[in-house]
């Protein structure tokens, strides 16, 4: 089910915003290694947790080192 914009909003309870970040932090990776996978491009995740803490996905070991 897609939400509207208008229906989005943060989260207040601290464990919950982390709990869903880290779930949609480990869908949108898949999403990347599939398109990296299935159609042979370059694909770069970046994003930082709401404790500041970085995750990222590279198909390409080139881009980080």
């Amino acid at each position: 089910m897609v939400k509207n914009i208008d229906e989005l909003r943060l989260l207040d309870d601290e464990q919950r915003r982390q709990l869903s970040f880290a779930k949609r932090r480990n869908g949108l990776i898949k999403k990347a290694l599939e398109l990296y996978m299935v159609c042979d491009v370059d694909a770069i995740f970046i994003a930082f947790s709401p404790s500041g803490r970085l995750s990222y996905f590279c198909g390409d070991k080139r881009y980080f080192m």
